[in-house]
């Protein structure tokens, strides 16, 4: 969160900040409202086990706290809270496992395990730390670099809360790690009866929604995906 709120001082800044031009190519709040579920706003109870953003605790609850102590000794005109929540969208949803957001680094996509030709490479120099993505295969000249983000012990439901898509079922963890933890329902409320097809004139954002539950909840057939408890952090 602390981050979240320099992020958006910087962005508040403009041109005069010596990050202006990669702040300019992070995704806006439009661009996220069109698909990412952080941006539901709690109106749909995803299962606690994977919802990394409204469930008791997550991130948007801590947002609100730490929010809420920032103001208190705030600086003359403070972002406001949907600013730094923004932000906080952005670092969640570009950074990867070890990191926070790193530029041009972040900007790689990533895609199934076959399919990935890259992977993060922190290394430490005196102390200093350089950040790259290292070839995994042989590239070919045009191909797409595919990062490996380095997720794939989080079930599909932590895994879209995050990032708002997911790479398939068989991508993803299916079930708790911790034996002793009982596998929680990640179609808790997202059953064709709870979760119906949204309207023409429903927000984005629900549309996706519904499209992960059609996937992976819909299907009477199909063995609900189970989530590991309180998922892994992002």
């Amino acid at each position: 969160v602390d981050l979240a709120i320099h992020m958006a001082l910087e962005v508040r800044k403009g041109n005069a900040s010596v990050y202006a031009p990669y702040l300019r190519s992070l995704p806006t709040q439009a661009d996220y409202e069109r698909f990412h579920p952080a941006f539901s706003r709690g109106e749909v109870a995803f299962s606690p086990a994977g919802d990394m953003w409204y469930a008791p605790g997550r991130l948007y609850h801590q947002v609100v706290k730490c929010y809420a102590l920032y103001m208190k000794e705030a600086p003359t005109d403070p972002p406001s809270f949907e600013e730094v929540f923004l932000n906080l969208v952005r670092i969640q949803s570009r950074r990867f496992e070890g990191s926070e957001l790193v530029p041009l680094v972040e900007k790689a996509n990533t895609a199934g395990a076959a399919e990935l030709n890259a992977e993060p490479a922190p290394v430490f120099d005196d102390g200093e730390l350089t950040y790259c993505l290292q070839a995994s295969r042989d590239i070919s000249a045009g191909e797409e670099i595919l990062a490996d983000y380095q997720f794939q012990d989080l079930s599909a439901l932590t895994f879209f809360t995050i990032f708002g898509f997911t790479l398939g079922a068989d991508e993803h963890a299916d079930e708790d790690e911790d034996e002793d933890d009982e596998d929680e329902d990640l179609c808790l409320n997202l059953g064709p009866d709870e979760l119906p097809k949204p309207g023409d004139g429903e927000e984005s954002w629900l549309h996706n929604v519904w499209r992960f539950a059609e996937e992976y909840c819909h299907d009477p057939k199909q063995a609900k995906p189970k989530g590991r408890r309180g998922g892994a952090g992002a």
